[in-house]
C-alpha cells in the first residue's frame, strides 16, 4: 500500500480541497503556501508553518508578485524556514506531513531539497500536492516507490477523494 499521496493537476483549489478533507480530524505537521492579499488584491503567496519553529516567524513571504506576468522568489525562505517546518516536521509527534503545495524556487533551495528526501524515506506520511512534474522535487517523488501520484480534475476528484480515504485508513 502507498505510504505517500501526492496529487498532480491544474486546478490547485481542488488539489487543497481533497487534501483538506482527507486530513479533517488527523494530527499533522508541515506546511501550506497559501495566498497573501494587500488591499483585496493578491499580492503573492507565503509559507505558513503547522509545526512549532523555534527562531522563525511563521507565515513568510516565498512569491512576491511585481505585476500581472512577473512573480519574484524570495531567496532562501525555502531553505531556511522551509527546511526547518521539515526537519520539525519529522521530530513531531504527528505521524502526517502536509506539503501544500510543494513549490521549488528559482534557487534550487538545496537544504529544503535535502530535508523532503528524508521526509519521503522516514516513517511518517506525507500527503501534498506538486505544482510540476519537471523540477527536483517531482523527481524525488518518482524515484520513490512508496508515493502514489494521482491526477486529479473536475470529472474525478470526489472518486479519488474516496479511494485515498480507503488508502488512509490503512495507515492506522
Amino acid at each position: 500500500m502507498f505510504k505517500h499521496i501526492f496529487l498532480l493537476g491544474d486546478n490547485n483549489q481542488l488539489k487543497t480541497n481533497i487534501i483538506d478533507e482527507l486530513l479533517k480530524g488527523q494530527a499533522f505537521s508541515g506546511f501550506t503556501i497559501l495566498p497573501y492579499i494587500i488591499n483585496g488584491q493578491e499580492k503573492g503567496r507565503y509559507l505558513h508553518s503547522h509545526v512549532e519553529v523555534e527562531d522563525y516567524d511563521n507565515d513568510l513571504p516565498i512569491e512576491v508578485k511585481i505585476n500581472n506576468q512577473q512573480v519574484v522568489t524570495v531567496p532562501n525562505i525555502l531553505d531556511y524556514f522551509g527546511a526547518k517546518v521539515l526537519m520539525n516536521s519529522l521530530q513531531s509527534s504527528a505521524t502526517i506531513i502536509k506539503m501544500d503545495p510543494l513549490f521549488l524556487s528559482d534557487h534550487k533551495a538545496l537544504i529544503f531539497l535535502e530535508e523532503f528526501d528524508r521526509c519521503l524515506y522516514s516513517d511518517k506520511h506525507i500527503i501534498g500536492s506538486l505544482s510540476t512534474i519537471t523540477d527536483e522535487l517531482s523527481a524525488l517523488v518518482f524515484a520513490n516507490n512508496e508515493s502514489c501520484l494521482l491526477e486529479v480534475n473536475e470529472t474525478n476528484h470526489i472518486q479519488i477523494l474516496e479511494n485515498l480515504k480507503r488508502i488512509m485508513s490503512s495507515w492506522d
